[in-house]
Order: C-alpha cells, then structure tokens, then sequence
C-alpha cells in the first residue's frame, strides 16, 4: 500500500498510531483521524507522514490547552506540504459551546499556528481561518 494518497481513520476509536505509519505510507496526502480517542496528537506517525496535505483532527479525546497547542504547532511547522489542518469539537459529546475566553485563546492557537507556516488553512473550533 506505499501508493495510497488518503487514509479515513475517523470512527475507530483509536487511541495512537504506529510511529512509522508515515514511513509505511510515503505517497499519503490526505488522512482523517476525527471521531477517535487519541490523548495527545500522534506526532510521531504524523511527522514521518512528509508528503502530508490535509488532516483533520476531530477533538474527541484530545481537550484543548497548551500541550495540545504545542503539538499542534510542532505539527504545522514539521509537515512542509500541510496545507489544511481541520480541528474541531465534538458537539454531540455534550461539550458546551466556547465562551469568549475560549474563543480569545483559539484566535492565538490559530494565529499562532498561521505564523508557522503561512500556507496553511487552519479550520478552526469555531470558524475558518
């Protein structure tokens, strides 16, 4: 499977990734890891994933705040084809919808994130960016 560009991972209730998925996947673009359990993002099979463009991450496990945005800076300026990241939470998990603090703190996840690597469309919690 070394040719496969787009992997749909979402709804597996999976909690990591193998560390050389990337290396197994060189042709990967596109892979979706929403609806799972991860804890942290699997940075580690992610990184290794280089020819990268898309991937959505869908907060199902994963809870916002600074180790989480750190990973998700390390992702952004480590996949140099990434051009969407799409982050989002699960509504249906009873998640209450973001305050104006958390709204403020997404704004500077994204910018932030931004600044790493301007070609990229970060689709937010909330919004497009």
């Amino acid at each position: 499977m070394p040719a496969l560009r787009s992997l749909n991972l979402s709804k597996n209730r999976l909690t990591e990734l193998p560390d050389d998925l990337g290396q197994r996947l060189p042709q990967l673009t596109e892979m979706d890891l929403s609806d799972n359990r991860f804890r942290a993002v699997p940075l580690a099979a992610l990184l290794r994933a280089t020819s990268l463009e898309k991937i959505e991450l869908g907060f199902r496990g994963l809870q916002p705040g600074e180790e989480i945005e750190g990973q998700l800076e390390s992702l952004v300026r480590g996949l140099p084809c990434l051009q969407e990241l799409r982050l989002k939470y699960s509504w249906e998990l009873g998640l209450r919808t973001p305050d104006a603090e958390a709204r403020a703190r997404e704004e500077q996840l994204v910018e932030r994130l931004r600044e790493r690597n301007r070609n990229v469309r970060i689709v937010g919690w909330s919004y497009d960016w």
